[in-house]
């Protein structure tokens, strides 16, 4: 039983299996009939020996060689079995040939029952023919030495012991002598033996056509059966229409005949109608899956086992720039660098271990250009041979992604050490102002609030000068204190809103750089959020900021407006403006905050620039948005 839990059958190959021990068991049957001189069993009427010894030792050694070869670890045995079988058959065949006794006949048993002049003990021609085809076929299959011819020679061995079984179940005269006729044991054991031999090849072998799991298989398999089973029913009737007179041999040939090619006629039409059906079916198929490869975006390809294209999809040729004939010529190789190379070779290694693997490399096209792809490759069997599958995606728009996102992750990192340093100098410049002008203002008043109280009373104009001075001072503190928190936050922005703020910013800037500016709106009763108006006030300080700093420019225009339901920023100079390629590089710290603030509010940023040709900026913001910010906070301040 171990041997057969080792050994891989299927549904069929079982079959073949049983009936090999079937045959064993048969023709052990026979040989202790002779050992034990229970000859009844193997003879007719007492007097003639249909079936002998070393036949039963053939049969025997044949089932057990059928069963050997099937596992891989018992197949030299298996062979050895067959080979001795094939030896020995010949040797006895050569004995009717050269007519000479090569003492083998009765090497084990003595024959009593057949007259010496009869050969007692000698195996048929007939037998011996047998056996030495079905050793071969074992041989050659189990060797893989001529399997093609063993698989042919198999078929008319099967349907020579078929005919044999038919024709002594209808007790037909054959054309055998009388003494070498054959026993009902006989005949069953060749049938039982070429059908086994013929099963245990049934997926691989000649009948594999009809064994497969297709439908043109299940229908040729179907007709092959109603095919031979027609065939023993017309040859049945044609017997017993001779046996009993109702026909002659001639007409008992023509009507077989006629059965023939009635045979061959439907089951032709059945099988063409059908393979034809399945042939456009397959062509839609087919059809529908290159359509599907073709339209992939990405690289599809096959390669065989020496790493050649079997076939691959247009996408491929496109991106590679070479042509289909180019392509069926050349290997995965000719499209990476040497310096890609052996990372490819540990890649198609790691493959045949695991059976897929993925990996991110640069693909060189005709030109030389390379461009990065992400490629997906699995190991296949492919038309039985092992093949690899892959896809392959260009990743070259995300790896520009990935690249973008890097530069304005260290953009960001880079604005937030500048805004720190923005902050710390904003919180330098308050203290010092706080410091040199309200600490000496209120040092002063301090000073002169002791003197004050120090004077007699009689020292009226003293006292209305110190009172004058201190007063003056008071004015001058209050001067500072709004100055200082105007710097931090414009009054004008809450008090009169986006419009005149920047009107009054404007006016201011002109004042302290002598720079020309025209500012146009006419929203001055439009009411923002406080964060768009923030954002839009200080992208607007910023901008005028780097006017004077870097522009160079003798005329500003800036106007605030609506535009298809947008808020509208536009400052614009006519400076020396700079090419904007370059932002990426450069530490423009000021324009990332701008673009920051913009989009803290749902804004886009637009900057456009050019050597000479000035400089503007541009913010568009939804002006619904804003509104539904304001219409929140206002529900909020109703509940």
């Amino acid at each position: 039983m171990d041997f057969f839990a080792k050994t891989k059958f299927t549904k069929i190959t079982r079959i073949s299996a049983w009936l090999s021990v079937f045959a064993a068991v048969t023709a052990l049957l026979v040989i202790f009939s002779w050992l034990f001189n229970a000859l009844y069993l193997i003879t007719i009427t007492g007097d003639s020996t249909i079936i002998k010894l070393n036949a039963g030792l053939c049969f025997l050694a044949l089932a057990l060689s059928l069963l050997l070869v099937g596992n891989n670890k018992t197949k030299k045995t298996g062979i050895v079995l067959a080979v001795v079988v094939l030896l020995f058959n010949l040797l006895n065949l050569s004995q009717y040939i050269f007519t000479y006794s090569a003492g083998i006949d009765e090497a084990i048993v003595k024959d009593h029952f057949t007259a010496a002049t009869k050969n007692p003990g000698r195996m048929t021609v007939n037998a011996s023919v047998f056996f030495i085809f079905t050793s071969s076929i074992i041989v050659g299959i189990a060797s893989k030495i001529s399997v093609k011819i063993a698989e042919l020679i198999m078929i008319p061995v099967w349907v020579a012991s078929l005919i044999s079984l038919v024709g002594y179940f209808y007790i037909v005269n054959f054309p055998f002598e009388k003494e070498t006729q054959l026993s009902p044991i006989m005949v069953l054991l060749c049938f039982i033996l070429s059908s086994a031999i013929l099963f245990s090849r049934l997926e691989t072998g000649f009948l594999a056509p009809f064994s497969q799991s297709t439908e043109t298989a299940k229908l040729n398999a179907k007709l092959l059966i109603t095919g031979i089973l027609l065939t023993l029913l017309f040859s049945w009737l044609r017997l017993q229409g001779e046996l009993s007179g109702l026909l002659k041999h001639d007409a008992g040939i023509v009507l077989m005949g006629g059965a023939f090619l009635l045979i061959l006629l439907y089951s032709n039409r059945a099988s063409t109608a059908r393979l034809s059906s399945l042939e456009k079916n397959l062509k839609k198929e087919k059809a529908l899956s290159e359509q599907i490869i073709n339209s992939l975006p990405a690289v599809f390809f096959v390669t065989d086992k020496n790493n050649q294209f079997i076939r691959f999809n247009s996408y491929l040729i496109k991106a590679s720039g070479y042509t289909k004939e180019e392509l069926e010529k050349m290997t995965p190789y000719h499209f990476f660098t040497d310096d890609e190379k052996s990372k490819m070779d540990q890649y198609l290694k790691d493959i045949n271990e695991t059976g897929l693997m993925t990996i991110e490399a640069s693909l060189k096209d005709k030109e030389g250009l390379v461009e990065p792809f992400f490629f997906k490759t699995m190991a296949i069997e492919y038309d039985g041979q092992p093949c690899l599958i892959g896809t392959g995606i260009n990743i070259t728009e995300r790896k520009k992604a990935e690249q973008e996102i890097e530069l304005l992750n260290k953009q960001l990192r880079s604005l937030s050490k500048h805004l720190d340093h923005i902050r710390e100098e904003e919180r330098t410049s308050i203290a010092r102002e706080i410091h040199d002008e309200l600490g000496q203002q209120l040092t002063v008043f301090k000073i002169n609030l002791a003197w004050l109280k120090s004077l007699p009373k009689d020292e009226e104009t003293e006292r209305d000068n110190l009172t004058t001075e201190m007063l003056a001072l008071t004015e001058s503190m209050i001067h500072s204190i709004r100055r200082i928190a105007h710097d931090l936050r414009p009054p004008a922005l809450e008090d009169l809103g986006l419009a005149e703020a920047l009107r009054i910013y404007s006016d201011e800037f002109e004042l302290r750089c002598g720079v020309p500016i025209h500012f146009f709106t006419e929203l001055d009763m439009l009411e923002l959020s406080a964060e768009t108006s923030k954002a839009l006030y200080r992208i607007y300080q910023e901008s005028l900021t780097n006017v004077a700093r870097y522009a160079e420019a003798t005329q500003v225009e800036a106007s605030l407006d609506i535009d298809d339901d947008n808020i509208i920023l536009s400052i614009s100079d006519n400076g020396v403006g700079f090419d904007t390629a370059g932002l990426g590089t450069k530490k423009t710290l000021g324009i990332i905050g701008m673009r920051e603030r913009a989009v803290m509010v749902n804004g886009k940023f637009e900057l456009i620039s050019a050597p000479g040709k000035g400089t503007t900026v541009m913010v568009r913001i939804p002006l619904y948005q804003d509104m539904d910010v304001e219409k929140e906070s206002y529900d909020v301040q109703i509940a």
